[in-house]
């Protein structure tokens, strides 16, 4: 499956379950717009990154009624550009494996960050992981399209229909075989 395709079948999911989310997703970014604000960053985006902003330029966040991807809400490029200098800013990664000024937060809910590593460097074994920070530092999925995946699969085995508490073993459980070259240590997600 193609990232589009994954994150088609997610937004459909998400409408099939009654989410208007459809409704609230921006029109996307040429190729030279995702380049030219990047670059500026000193950032060399991976083909996934491209690929996603010119799908959709992220999800009307103030108007949503759920976040794409459950817990992060996938931001329009001018607000993760934000996000980014701000984790800069604000962020002490701590570690020597992980380059913080090569992570672009491009899902985000209240300072925790879905970043897309933009180096070609391997991380854990993984190019262009999608790594989390919040509490720590860490790889979460290996890629946009298997994190695309990994949602749709929540949704469809309704893992977020209870209020609380979320079955954190079946959450786990369906991230692990959907993205087998993540090595968990922890309990984040």
């Amino acid at each position: 499956m193609s990232l589009i395709e994954s994150l088609e079948k997610l937004v459909d999911t998400h409408e099939n379950r009654g989410v208007a989310m459809r409704q609230h997703i921006r029109p996307g970014l040429s190729r030279a717009e995702v380049q030219t604000a990047l670059s500026a960053l000193g950032l060399t985006p991976p083909e996934e990154l491209y690929q996603l902003y010119e799908w959709h330029d992220g999800i009307d966040t103030l108007n949503a009624p759920k976040k794409l991807f459950m817990q992060h809400q996938f931001v329009p490029l001018n607000e993760a550009i934000q996000w980014y200098k701000d984790l800069l800013e604000y962020y002490d990664d701590g570690t020597d494996t992980i380059e913080l000024r090569q992570c672009f937060p491009f899902a985000f809910f209240e300072g925790d960050y879905c970043t897309i590593y933009c180096d070609a460097a391997l991380i854990e074994g993984l190019q262009y992981p999608i790594i989390n920070i919040y509490a720590g530092i860490g790889v979460i999925y290996e890629n946009i399209d298997l994190m695309a995946q990994t949602v749709t699969e929540w949704l469809v085995s309704g893992i977020f229909d209870s209020v609380t508490p979320v079955d954190a073993d079946l959450l786990y459980a369906v991230r692990k075989r959907l993205n087998p070259g993540v090595q968990y240590g922890g309990t984040s997600l």
